[in-house]
């Protein structure tokens, strides 16, 4: 046995029942009848429901028609619950947030040496852009610095 349906509210639910099923099973689906996924994030479940009773499955397919209209993700568009879906919100973990600025897409344009005194005392090169004090990270190594001591004659 299999059967889907949608709703109004972009979700819909898959239901099977085979040999290879887990008994009476329930999948949440987001989208329509032309283009749906297994939707593995609503308040309901993050898995399939598997070994249903009638009852049960009447009561999830209630809350699946109850679910408020998902947002959409302001990267990809996705449907989501939050304001980015879970793969864009992924690859905003993985940014890296530059040392220099604080932007994540600098790609250490800010990092360029300035011409001021002072230097650091570890490669005697000028501190990262906007200068020590404001900046400690040497532009040679990109390391935390002091500056350089000036030697007396």
């Amino acid at each position: 046995m299999s059967y889907t349906e949608f709703y109004e509210n972009g979700y819909g639910v898959s239901i099977i029942s085979s040999e290879f099923s887990y008994g009476l099973e329930l999948a949440v689906l987001r989208g329509n009848a032309e283009n749906a996924e297994i939707c593995y994030d609503t308040p309901i479940t993050d898995d399939v429901c598997g070994h249903l009773d009638s009852e049960t499955l009447a009561d999830i397919i209630k809350d699946v028609k109850a679910l408020p209209m998902p947002n959409h993700c302001v990267e990809c568009d996705k449907p989501t619950f939050n304001i980015t879906c879970d793969k864009c919100k992924e690859k905003e973990d993985n940014t890296e947030i530059c040392d220099g600025c604080g932007e994540s897409d600098c790609n250490g344009s800010c990092m360029a040496p300035i011409d001021e005194d002072p230097m650091s005392n570890c490669c005697t090169a000028p501190f990262t852009y906007p200068g020590f004090p404001d900046s400690d990270v040497c532009s040679e190594c990109h390391e935390h610095a002091d500056i350089q001591e000036e030697e007396d004659e």
